[in-house]
């Protein structure tokens, strides 16, 4: 199963959208070559960490935020300056 349709179905069975709204975004995915995710994103019938942590789900992996908390300044040491810039990592 593509990664988009495991996505959906992770947010159909956790409840974040029915399976009515699921059916309505993939027929609006088909008809205009958008992403599922990105009908539902603009729409703001879910959001970006709904996202995240469905698609984290169904590659089976953790989903964390890390929003809200503090960095470590010895974290800073591990991950030089320009490649934090680059990547936007802080």
């Amino acid at each position: 199963m593509e990664l988009e349709q495991k996505i959906i179905a992770s947010l159909v069975a956790t409840g974040k959208i029915t399976a009515e709204i699921a059916e309505e975004v993939r027929l609006t995915a088909i008809n205009s070559g958008s992403k599922p995710t990105d009908i539902l994103l603009s729409k703001h019938l879910i959001s970006e960490d709904d996202i995240l942590a469905a698609k984290a789900q169904s590659m089976n992996m953790s989903f964390v935020t890390l929003e809200g908390r503090g960095i470590s300044p010895e974290i800073l040491n591990y991950i030089p300056e320009p490649v934090a810039r680059k990547y936007k990592l802080m």
